[in-house]
């Protein structure tokens, strides 16, 4: 049930993701956090369970629109999926505005999924809600799985009702943020109705908007989550004994056997006292010394900051204090939760470990790694233990151990043995192992914190010089594109403003002159004509090239004889070639196969590749076309004498706009779209086009087509 704030004018609203347990309702709500509030000005806080977490974030930044003159916000939960915290969920589902129900995609969770479905029901009903009206979305999760179910198939499992259902992959962030719009949004429309406030389709349609905007950001890494602080221990005070009152009969003078009892037993107590007191002189220097070696090695480990440092000052430190000449941290593998060395002193290697790891199955073991406080392992504790660990070093007389934790989870454990003869470690050697574990645990915290910051350090400075040299990258693309138009501009300048002369210096004639010649008119009008035809085909050619760049350009290829096209293009270049006085040669292949074209285009291509050749050759020159078989395709080459191009400009002929000579000067006809126009048409079908030859050798230009 939303919370209405009237003073504020605020709508606080709860959507709840619901689940099987490691379906991926944590991952989901973690993925919608960071691309909501990616700056982490909200804070995430996270309740651990086993296998499992219960997540809660407020949205309070986040506004969703208005509803009326209300502000709505959200408040995202999930809750832990395994049978036995069900008064949790049905806590946490209390007042729930949409639920967000994620179903594992594998096959083998089908059981689960029902199971939490039917709980999810059943809690809502507790709370007076109805699952018919109460905004439902479904997230399919896990769909990067090779076995997972068909969506069919889930669909006639779970989602009966029809509620609307999103394929997601949690981890990767796919479908999530929008399945949690689509919750979110009829939530809006369901608040609307409810309160009878605003509009709900248009509240509706605003929040989907924000979101929409919201969800086109980057999102950020993963904030950290908040832990509750552990509780500190309480200090008690013992009195011992009380305050002695008057000896009776005091105004009677007593004897001589009278005080000399009295006198013994003022001795005696004295000695009592002193006795007692020389034992608290020794205990409270050995709890001094404790405390001044416990000082020194925590400070020592909390001012190192390197994780391989810390564990060698406590395990050799531990084993010095103690005198047990043997010590060694085990640290829990959060992979498979395995207890493994970390540091060891005194041995090769830690005979506990290699027990676990040779017996872990035992409960006189499995004792050991789970205690909650600091122990002794000698002969009084349960049979088993020290025995395993006897049979690894039977040098072992006894051993204590001491477990690592943090924030109230399993770290480890700090054991120190000891072997030979001596005494039995004491309580005092428990107490100390313990209080060091603590601060061991604390500082190898910081030192994997530190490790992990200097980590994100690094990947920080490898993204910024990333990202710096994508801007340079960018930089560059962006100068490329302005030396693109201004190479654009200068072409078109030139290309455009010769027909456009032509023409208006022939329309001024014809108009100063009525009584010109009809023959000398018609020469004129001829002249208008190609200078028009002329900036026609430049403006075309700037056309199809743009709509091939764009996919527009309609490619219709089919089986096609290369001899006739290569013929119909010579044709049409006949009269450019009469021009130039160019001798033309065309030598066709014998059995060349067909090829797969669309004639219109490969038409287009060659009539520029001929063009070419008589713009480049010298006057009488011969222009060669071939016509061959070049393995699975077949080639068409035109060859010309003309200048030829040196390798290292070729390929920049094939870039938009882009001519070799200066404008004003040697720049050949044209506007520098021909040759790019040609490669588009020619990769559109299949082919590929290329330039030969070289200074003094003349030019060929050639297309491959694949053979039909």
């Amino acid at each position: 049930m939303s919370v209405v704030n009237l003073r504020e004018k605020t709508i606080l609203a709860k959507v709840v993701y619901y689940g099987p347990p490691l379906g991926g309702k944590t991952t989901s709500l973690k993925h919608v956090h960071r691309v909501i509030d990616p700056e982490r000005r909200t804070r995430l806080i996270s309740l651990n369970t086993d296998k499992d977490r219960t997540l809660f974030f407020d949205f309070l930044p986040i506004s969703l629109g208005r509803i009326g003159d209300f502000t709505l916000r959200i408040q995202g939960f999930t809750v832990p999926g395994q049978v036995k915290y069900r008064l949790t969920r049905r806590y946490v589902l209390r007042g729930a505005d949409a639920v967000v129900f994620v179903v594992d995609s594998n096959p083998a969770e089908e059981g689960a999924n029902l199971a939490s479905l039917r709980d999810l029901r059943e809690n809502l009903a507790g709370h007076g809600l109805d699952i018919a009206t109460l905004p439902v979305v479904l997230e399919y999760n896990k769909r990067d799985r090779p076995d997972a179910m068909a969506v069919g198939e889930m669909d006639r499992l779970y989602n009966g009702p029809g509620w609307p259902r999103f394929e997601t992959v949690a981890t990767a962030g796919s479908g999530v943020f929008e399945a949690f719009t689509a919750a979110a949004s009829s939530m809006v429309r369901r608040i609307c109705s409810e309160y009878r406030i605003g509009d709900g389709p248009s509240a509706a349609a605003a929040a989907e908007r924000t979101l929409a905007a919201i969800g086109e950001a980057s999102p950020a890494p993963p904030p950290g989550e908040e832990e509750a602080a552990e509780p500190r221990d309480a200090t008690g005070m013992i009195v011992l004994g009380g305050e002695p009152g008057a000896p009776e009969g005091a105004d009677d003078l007593p004897d001589t056997e009278q005080l000399l009892e009295r006198s013994l037993a003022t001795n005696l107590r004295v000695a009592e006292l002193l006795a007692e007191v020389q034992e608290a002189r020794a205990e409270l220097e050995s709890r001094v010394g404790e405390l001044s070696a416990l000082y020194r090695l925590s400070g020592s480990a909390a001012a190192s900051l390197d994780e391989d440092r810390v564990v060698a000052t406590v395990v050799e430190g531990a084993a010095e204090a103690l005198r047990a000449g043997h010590a060694s941290l085990l640290v829990t593998d959060e992979a498979d939760g395995v207890l493994r060395e970390r540091g060891v002193h005194g041995f090769l290697y830690d005979p506990l470990a290699a027990a676990l790891a040779a017996e872990g199955g035992t409960p006189a073991l499995e004792a050991v790694t789970g205690a909650r406080e600091p122990l002794r392992i000698g002969p009084d504790h349960p049979e088993g233990t020290l025995a395993a660990i006897r049979r690894r070093e039977p040098s072992v007389r006894a051993a204590v151990a001491a477990p690592l934790r943090l924030r109230s989870r399993a770290r480890g454990l700090l054991v120190a043995y000891f072997a030979g003869r001596g005494p039995e470690p004491g309580l005092p050697a428990v107490r100390f192992l313990g209080a060091l574990a603590a601060s061991a645990s604390v500082a190898l915290e910081n030192a994997r914190l530190h490790g992990a910051v200097e980590r994100m350090n690094r990947e920080l400075e490898e993204r910024v010089a990333d990202r710096t040299a994508e801007l340079e990258r960018a930089v560059a693309d962006l100068r490329q594109i302005d030396q693109l138009k201004e190479d654009f501009l200068s072409n078109m300048s030139h290309e455009l403003m010769t027909p456009l002369s032509g023409i208006r210096s022939s329309a001024e004639i014809l108009r100063s002159y009525a009584d010109m010649e009809a023959a000398e008119r018609a020469e004129f009008l001829r002249g208008i004509e190609m200078e028009a035809v002329r900036l026609t085909l430049r403006l075309q050619d700037i056309l199809d090239l743009s709509a091939f760049e764009a996919g527009r350009a309609q490619v219709l290829p089919r089986p096609q004889s290369g001899r006739e096209i290569v013929q119909a293009a010579l044709d049409r270049a006949r009269p450019a070639m009469e021009a130039r006085s160019l001798r033309v040669g065309f030598w066709p292949q014998a059995g060349v196969p067909r090829v797969l074209c669309d004639p219109r285009w490969i038409g287009r291509a060659l009539d520029h590749l001929l063009d070419n050749a008589a713009k480049f050759s010298p006057q009488g020159a011969e222009v060669g076309v071939t016509l061959e078989a070049a393995g699975p395709a077949v080639r068409v080459s035109v060859r010309d004498q003309g200048p030829g191009i040196a390798a290292a400009d070729r390929d920049s002929l094939f870039r938009r706009f882009k001519q070799t000579g200066q404008v004003l000067t040697d720049k050949p006809p044209g506007i520098g779209a021909g040759l790019p126009l040609v490669r588009r048409i020619v990769e559109a079908q299949g082919g590929a086009c290329g330039i030969g030859g070289g200074p003094g050798l003349g030019t060929v230009a050639w297309i491959e087509l694949p053979a039909a």
